[in-house]
């Protein structure tokens, strides 16, 4: 995996061709194109109760969900995010779970450090609500306002 500072040789490695990108909580919120924003913890609960995850299931713990509903948000599923599994770094630029998870980063904050992440687990086909150091790379899907 790529671990430097050049743009044009990041764009050029494997993971950047195959999984994009991966911002800080910061750049994340600053990055958003005009017309769209980050999405809110809450917006992606309204997207998990559209996949079929009970509202229930939902307050319950960090991962929800099965397969079946989870596989509706992948590459070719039927709701158009296309998500791949990109993994994370964290804020020491580690790479973790390449090819088993996507992290995404929510709006919301936790507290000064953290902010709420989605997790999409391929291995477990399930959707995970965790809280992410601010300083660790996710992926990131914006929402039109």
């Amino acid at each position: 995996d790529f671990n430097g500072s050049d743009i044009v040789a990041g764009k050029e490695s494997t993971e950047y061709k195959t999984y994009g990108a991966l911002y800080s909580w910061e750049m994340a919120i600053n990055l958003a194109p005009k017309g769209w924003h980050l999405p809110s913890d809450k917006e992606w609960e309204t997207l998990e109760k559209y996949i079929g995850i009970s509202e229930s299931e939902i307050d319950e713990g960090i991962w929800r969900g099965d397969s079946n509903k989870v596989g509706r948000l992948k590459t070719g599923g039927d709701i158009g995010l296309n998500v791949v599994f990109g993994g994370w770094m964290t804020d020491f630029g580690k790479s973790n779970f390449i090819g088993q998870h996507a992290n995404f980063w929510c709006s919301t904050e936790f507290d000064e450090g953290r902010a709420y992440e989605r997790l999409l687990g391929l291995n477990n086909g399930k959707v995970g609500r965790d809280k992410g150091n601010k300083g660790c790379a996710f992926s990131v899907r914006y929402v039109k306002d």
